[in-house]
Formats: structure tokens, C-alpha cells, sequence
């Protein structure tokens, strides 16, 4: 193969590669999109049967009305963040024990 016929082809598998890339962000905003009106709907419906059960409560105590509030996101995201590290540290400790006994 030629330096010419090399290059011609590594422009096409570039240009198929980035096409790629680009396509997979698309997918994944899709996706969560769907999850989030399905998770809205959800939600919805849970309200609707029962209206008065608390959906979220918050780690500190308060009750989230409405999980998609910015302004609630900004005041219980540290909390969510830090109840996500608690339970991540966790399955982690839970996965060395597990491997630890079955080496």
C-alpha cells in the first residue's frame, strides 16, 4: 500500500470513527431523557394513589417535594453525594471481603 492509499484510508476510518463518537453522546441523551420522564410519570402516578406518603426524604431529615427542583438540588446534593460515598465504600468493603475469602 502506498503512503497515499494509507492515508486515504485513515481518513475514512477517522471520519466513520469521530461519526461514531459523535452518535454515542445522541444515545445517551436519549436514553435519559426517556428515564426522566419515565421516573417523572412515576412519580406522578405515586402521588396520585397516595397523596399524602412523603416520596424523598432527604438524609437531614427534610422532606423533597419536588426531586427536581434546582434549588432543592442545590441545597441536598452534598447530602446525596455524600450518602452515595457511605454506600460505595461500602459494596467496596462488602467486594474485598468476598474476593478476600474466595482467593
Amino acid at each position: 500500500m502506498s503512503k497515499d492509499e494509507f492515508l486515504d484510508l485513515f481518513h475514512v476510518w477517522r471520519d466513520h470513527y469521530l461519526a461514531k463518537l459523535e452518535a454515542s453522546p445522541a444515545e445517551v441523551r436519549k436514553r435519559i431523557a426517556a428515564n426522566d420522564c419515565e421516573l417523572r410519570r412515576s412519580i406522578a402516578e405515586r402521588r396520585r394513589l397516595d397523596p399524602s406518603r412523603d416520596v424523598f426524604i432527604c438524609r437531614c431529615g427534610e422532606v423533597i417535594a419536588d426531586p427536581f427542583d434546582p434549588k432543592m438540588l442545590e441545597k441536598h446534593g452534598p447530602h446525596f453525594q455524600a450518602a452515595s460515598l457511605e454506600r460505595t465504600h461500602e459494596a467496596l468493603e462488602r467486594w474485598r471481603a468476598y474476593y478476600a475469602r474466595n482467593d
